[in-house]
Order: structure tokens, then C-alpha cells, then sequence
């Protein structure tokens, strides 16, 4: 049995049916759920394709390849290839059909789902090294090569993987459930909570600006991972424990969480602190310099300008 046919044979498969958890039914229906849930789908792929692919050219091409580079190079990866086929599904739910029991939705699916994970956990590594660098920035500078940072960008990867495999593991939908919540969202947030609570501590009393602009660009993304994944969290978990719960809003939901792929290159830039530049300049140009000021004196020196321009 393949991996894909594993995961929707399983019986992870017949509660999604049930709930009909990403399109909220078989049949399209035209509510009110239905219309936002399609705008921010189609939001979402006109942001987020052109947006991370500007985030991939300067971070992979345009720039000397550093810890916060290679990390937002790999988690503008993970958003494109997410957005890239959010448009199969936008066509297919509005003919009426059923994504996910249909070919080639058993293959594109589990790509979907693992590059959402990815996501969710890169921006985890990424506020680990920030709370790193800032804390402790001697040992973030002597002994965090390059190749360390790519290799636990690599173990993120492994992790996204787990977490797809989760259904071939749990024996009942609920189970299935409450181990997504805590591990793609509850663990994901208390991470990123105690490391800019952390960060945020050592420059308290900091009064130079220039030290506080990458923590406030990452706070900002985490905000936009929690106002994003927040509600489809509540949502399944009252589907799933709670009588009576309608699942009329889950596309939204679902829908809401998508959007934060699109939103992360928005806020390189509107994080900035000449923002009042961006319209003088190209978006490429934006973002390097976005990602300029984000860059630490505590970051790791490129030992050897040639080789590691390639991550």
C-alpha cells in the first residue's frame, strides 16, 4: 500500500467524509461560508505564488546565505508549493465535486498537508534562533555553522512528514485530532511564546531601535500564525468533542489558515522600518532590504562566500 493510499484508506479517512473537513461537503454549496471561503483561497494563491517566489530569488540568489536566510528561504519553499496547488482546488470545489477521494487528489493532498506543517514548524526554528542570537549571541555566532542550520531545516522537514503519517498511527478520528492540535498548533505557539518572551526580556531596557527590528518583524509573523490557525484549532476540536456544532464555517476556517502562507512575504516588508520606501522601490529590492535589517550582529558569518550561496 503507498503512503497516500495509507493515509486516506485509513481511518482518518472515513471521519473526514464524515465531517467533511477541508471543502465542508461533497456538493459546493454557495453560502456565505462557501463565497469567503473561495475568496481567500483565490487571495491566497494571487499573494502567496508571486510573493514567495520573490522571497525565494532574495533569499537564494540575491543574498549571502546566513542562519535567517537559509530558514526563510525554507519556509518560502514550503508556502509556495502550498499555494501552487491551492488553485486544483479551488477548480474542483467549484464543480461540485469531492477533492479529496478523487484522483489526483490522493497524491496532492499529502503534499498539501506536509508543506502546511512545514510552515508551521520552520517558523518555530526560525524564533528558536532568534531568541538564540539574541540571548545568546556569542555562542549563536561561534558555534552555529551553516551546515547545522540546514540540517535542522532538514529535521523540520522530517518532522512535517511525521505529522502527516500521524493517521496511520491512531486507531480513532478523536485521537487523530487532539494529536494535530497540540503538535501543529499548541506546541508550535508555546515555542514561539517563550522565545520571543525571552528575546523580548534581554532587550527590555534596550534603547537602541536597530536591536529591536528583527524581533519585531518574527512577533509579527507569529501573530499572523496565530490569528490564522487559531480558529480552524477551535473549530475541529468542537466538531469533534461538542454535539451540535454545525460544520458550516469549517471551509472558512480552513480557508483562514491557508491565507497565512500568503501573508508571511507581506510582512517581511510592512515590518520593516522604512516602509514608507517600498513604494519607491521594486518588490525584490523591498524584501532585501526587509531582510537587511533583519539581519544580527550575532548571526552566523559566511565562512565561505562561494559554496554556501547554495542551500
Amino acid at each position: 500500500m503507498s503512503l497516500s493510499e495509507g493515509v486516506y484508506n485509513s481511518t482518518l479517512a472515513g471521519n473526514l467524509s464524515s465531517y467533511n473537513l477541508m471543502v465542508g461537503g461533497n456538493r459546493m454549496e454557495w453560502g456565505a461560508p462557501s463565497v469567503m471561503s473561495m475568496v481567500i483561497f483565490t487571495l491566497t494563491v494571487l499573494l502567496g505564488v508571486p510573493g514567495n517566489g520573490a522571497v525565494i530569488r532574495v533569499t537564494g540568489c540575491k543574498m549571502k546565505s546566513k542562519a535567517h536566510t537559509v530558514c526563510f528561504l525554507n519556509l518560502a519553499v514550503a508556502d509556495i508549493t502550498f499555494c501552487l496547488f491551492l488553485p486544483f482546488l479551488i477548480i474542483d470545489n467549484s464543480e461540485h465535486h469531492s477533492w479529496y477521494i478523487h484522483f489526483p487528489w490522493v497524491l496532492l493532498t499529502p503534499i498539501m498537508f506536509l508543506n502546511g506543517f512545514a510552515s508551521i514548524y520552520m517558523l518555530c526554528l526560525i524564533s528558536i534562533y532568534r531568541c538564540l542570537a539574541i540571548t545568546r549571541p556569542i555562542w549563536f555566532q561561534q558555534h552555529l555553522s551553516l551546515a547545522w542550520v540546514r540540517a535542522t531545516c532538514f529535521v523540520v522537514w522530517l518532522i512535517a512528514i511525521a505529522m502527516l503519517l500521524v493517521p496511520l498511527y491512531t486507531e480513532y478520528f478523536s485521537n487523530c485530532v487532539l494529536i494535530w492540535t497540540v503538535f501543529i498548533f499548541g506546541l508550535p505557539f508555546i515555542i514561539m511564546i517563550t522565545c520571543y518572551t525571552l528575546a523580548g526580556w534581554r532587550l527590555h531596557g534596550d534603547r537602541l531601535l536597530k536591536s529591536r527590528k528583527p524581533i519585531r518583524l518574527i512577533v509579527t509573523a507569529v501573530a499572523a500564525f496565530v490569528t490564522c490557525w487559531l480558529p480552524i484549532t477551535l473549530y475541529v476540536l468542537l466538531l469533534t468533542f461538542a454535539r451540535g456544532v454545525a460544520p458550516d464555517w469549517l471551509k472558512f476556517t480552513v480557508a483562514l489558515a491557508s491565507l497565512n502562507s500568503a501573508l508571511n512575504p507581506l510582512i517581511y516588508v510592512i515590518a520593516s522600518s522604512n516602509f514608507r520606501q517600498v513604494f519607491r522601490r521594486s518588490p525584490f529590492a523591498s524584501l532585501q532590504l526587509a531582510f537587511s535589517e533583519d539581519e544580527l550582529q550575532g548571526e552566523t558569518p559566511n565562512r565561505n562566500p562561494t559554496s554556501d550561496r547554495n542551500v
